[in-house]
């Protein structure tokens, strides 16, 4: 079993709102009919995402 610090929970926490606030930024740049910046949201999405496993896994 893997052992998370309070500190890596902490980070976790902040690499995860930080997926989420980009995974509704590329809802809104859908509707308004940017996929450029829809793109890069994505792209930002999957980092914070990639940021908060890579704490995780060994």
């Amino acid at each position: 079993m893997i052992t998370v610090t309070e500190e890596q929970k902490r980070q976790i926490e902040v690499f995860a709102d930080l997926c989420f606030r980009a995974c509704v930024r590329v809802e809104e740049s859908v509707m308004h009919g940017d996929s450029d910046t829809a793109d890069i949201d994505r792209a930002r999405a999957a980092y914070w995402s990639g940021r908060a496993f890579g704490l995780v896994l060994p």
